[in-house]
Formats: C-alpha cells, sequence, structure tokens
C-alpha cells in the first residue's frame, strides 16, 4: 500500500494470500501461475539493473553481479539494496554474500566434481542434468529405461537413503531426486525406492511433490504396496504438513477401498484431521475434502458449511467436493452453490459427473 495507496486492492490481496498460504507475504511455492508472477515482477529489477550497467546473471529470484573489486561490489549491493525498494521488496541479508573470484570459482568447481562423483558411482550419465529443489515437472508416462539405467537410479535412491554426508555427497543426491523420481520406472526395486519415498516425505517436504508424482505412477503398478508404505509412515507418527496432504490426496483416494482396507482408518483420519483444521489454508482443506468426498466420508452438509464461510476464490474447488458426495443437481442444497456463482456451478457439475 505503501508503494501505490490503493488500499482496497491491497487489503484484497492479502486476504487471497492469507487464506491460501496463512500469511500475508510471499508467493504460494510450487505452482506454475507463482512463477509466471515472480518472473514478471522480478524481471523489472533486472532490467533496471543492466541499465545502470552491472554485470548480471539471475535465475528465478537468485541474482549473481560480477564486479571488479571489493569496493565495487559493496557499491553494487548498495545499488541493489535501492533497486530492490524501488519495487516493493527487501534484500535477504542472510543470502547476501559478497565472494572473491577464487572463492567462487572453488565452489563452482567442487560441485561439479561432487556430481561427476555420484554419477561415477551410479555409473549413470548427469550431464545437463539441472539441479533443483522440489518439483520437476517432467513427464508423466512411465519412463522406458534399460536395466542398467533403471538400476543406476535406484543406487542413487538408496544412497540419498543412507544419508552418507561424509563425502559431502547428501546436498547433491537431494537435489537430484527430483530428476531421479521422474525418470524411474515404478516396476524398480519397490523395497528400495518406496521407504526411501516416505523418508523424503518425513525429513524433506521439499521434494513432496516429485514423490507424490511418483506414487501416483507406482499406485497403478502395485497400489497395495504403495498404501503400505505410507500406513508404515503413518504409524511413526510423523510431522506431515497440510500442503503434503493436498500432494498426497490423489495418491491415496485412487483405492476403491481407500478407507476400508488395512491401515485405511488411519489414512481416511489423517486426512479427516487436515479437513477440519481450520488453520489450514482453504485450497488444500478443498483438496482434501475432494478426496474424502469421492469416498462419502465427509458429507453435504459439512461441504455447504464450509462453502459459506470459504473465501471467493477457493469456493469453485469446494464445490466440485459438493458435486461428489452425489449431491442431487436440483435440490435446494445445490442451488447455494451454484445459483450464484458460475464457476462454482460448472465445478460442481464436473463433481456430480465424477461421482
Amino acid at each position: 500500500m505503501a508503494q501505490t495507496g490503493d488500499g482496497q486492492r491491497v487489503d484484497t490481496l492479502t486476504t487471497l494470500l492469507t487464506a491460501i498460504t496463512g500469511r500475508r507475504y510471499g508467493l504460494p511455492q510450487q505452482n506454475h501461475p507463482s512463477d509466471v508472477l515472480a518472473e514478471a515482477y522480478i524481471d523489472v529489477l533486472e532490467r533496471r539493473l543492466h541499465r545502470a550497467n552491472a554485470r548480471v546473471w539471475r535465475y528465478s529470484d537468485d541474482f549473481r553481479i560480477a564486479t571488479d573489486s571489493w569496493s565495487d561490489a559493496l557499491a553494487t549491493v548498495d545499488l541493489l539494496e535501492r533497486e530492490v525498494r524501488r519495487i516493493g521488496l527487501t534484500l535477504n541479508d542472510s543470502k547476501t554474500v559478497i565472494r572473491r573470484g577464487d572463492t567462487y570459482e572453488a565452489s563452482l568447481k567442487r560441485r561439479e566434481v561432487l556430481l561427476k562423483q555420484v554419477a561415477d558411482e551410479a555409473d549413470l550419465d548427469l550431464t545437463g542434468v539441472r539441479l533443483a529443489r522440489g518439483y520437476d515437472q517432467g513427464n508423466d508416462d512411465e519412463p522406458e529405461q534399460d536395466p542398467v539405467t533403471s538400476a543406476a537410479l535406484r543406487k542413487l535412491v538408496a544412497r540419498w537413503a543412507a544419508h552418507d554426508d561424509n563425502t559431502g555427497h547428501a546436498n547433491i543426491l537431494t537435489q537430484l531426486m527430483p530428476t531421479v523420481l521422474s525418470r524411474l520406472s515404478v516396476d524398480s526395486d519397490a523395497d528400495v525406492v518406496l521407504p526411501a519415498c516416505m523418508e523424503m516425505l518425513r525429513t524433506d517436504q521439499a521434494l513432496t511433490p516429485a514423490v507424490a508424482t511418483y506414487l501416483l505412477r507406482a499406485t497403478v503398478a502395485n497400489e497395495s504396496k504403495v498404501l503400505a508404505a505410507f500406513d508404515g509412515l503413518l504409524s511413526r507418527n510423523p510431522y506431515l504438513t497440510p500442503w503434503q496432504a493436498a500432494w498426497l490426496t490423489p495418491v491415496l483416494v485412487r483405492s476403491q477401498s481407500f478407507a476400508t482396507a488395512a491401515g485405511g482408518q488411519a489414512r481416511s483420519n489423517w486426512l479427516r484431521s487436515v479437513w477440519e483444521d481450520g488453520r489450514a489454508p482453504e485450497p488444500v482443506r478443498a483438496a482434501v475434502a475432494s478426496g474424502l468426498a469421492r469416498h462419502r466420508l465427509v458429507t453435504a452438509d459439512d461441504l455447504l458449511g464450509a462453502y459459506e464461510r470459504f473465501s471467493q476464490t477457493s469456493r469453485p474447488a469446494l464445490a466440485a467436493a459438493v458435486g461428489l458426495t452425489g449431491l442431487r443437481a436440483n435440490s435446494g442444497k445445490a442451488r447455494s452453490v451454484t445459483a450464484n456463482d458460475q464457476l462454482s456451478a460448472l465445478m460442481f457439475t464436473w463433481g456430480k459427473s465424477m461421482a
């Protein structure tokens, strides 16, 4: 509001952000619309730095700026801070670092050396693989691979699970996991991969999107093993976030016997606890509600009560869950969802068709 003076729009945006993420600042992570918005916003800063003759390279919101001397580096940091403030942001001091050229070069070489060591030990060509944290949006189809590649990928998963950081490989292995899981065939050794996936969910939440995408493929090949592995995780009473529940709901509710088979009670209780948690972000609760509604584990009345309390942006997703309960489209209760919101009406109809 200090930038624009437009209090009404700022209040609307912060209300939406609070409903989605539970906080009034930042952007939701690990989704394409946030990436597009961030790119448009940060690009302004990058262009201003170029116009000031700064030598800038950028990946997402990470900037690398080259200077000829330590004094020039300090001056450039001041320039960066001024330009960041002009677009309403602030620098993170803990992540703003000045390094000498030889120190920076050594850190880059160490990264390359570690990656090569990992690749050599696994007998796998990792040339050109992007190291990343989070979701690797690749092909959703089951990857084709020869036995040698499959064995190499399994070896990388096993190395990650060993948590052996004596050689400095642990961080590299973690950054490789989204790519590894996207390439790994579900025919690979489940006794190695599934326990590792559960450990990723427990200890490294940023890997959840990649793990969930792999598990969704794996349920097609061997649903019972996937569910048994997750039941084992729940039995350890891990701390799992609401956002993890949103990613994992499609995996868990795919089974027709989701709530009745062995372990089903624990799974449904966990998802139900997220649905009933008023502190959880609305989109998360709506995603979980759709899974519960598909198995008639939440009533239309429960959903309709929440629908009145949810923000306008979250209601369409909840309307889909209402449709999944099988509520008659011409009933008075259904009309409370469909009468005044065209998008909610469309989502209700879609949910009804999937019931």
